[in-house]
């Protein structure tokens, strides 16, 4: 009788054991396919945020650098370099540009 308590409640026990095992690797797997595409989502958001600040703001130089081209005075003969230097130095700080020496 006592052999057969014995297998049982091995049987029990190791019956436990891998339940818990099984539940244990599911859940791993689970919290790791679930982190990944968070993950993913999370990066793809994220670049397309920057992309779409990388765009604009080049679009915005663009935009400045067409109406400096534009502009009668940086173009004409008449005008001295100091004037046209001023009339850029104008334009940096209206669109509050970074000047490179």
């Amino acid at each position: 009788m006592k052999s057969i308590s014995k297998k049982m409640t091995l049987f029990t026990v190791l019956l436990i054991i891998i339940s818990l095992l099984v539940a244990t690797i599911a859940s791993v797997g689970i919290i790791y396919s679930t982190t990944k595409a968070l993950t993913d989502q999370t990066l793809t958001e994220t670049a397309t945020v920057a992309a779409d600040r990388v765009s604009w703001e080049l679009k915005s130089m663009l935009n400045v650098a067409i109406q400096a081209g534009c502009n009668p005075k940086l173009s004409s003969a008449v005008y001295s370099k100091g004037q046209k230097q001023s009339e850029i130095d104008l334009i940096a700080s209206t669109f509050g540009l970074d000047r490179g020496t």
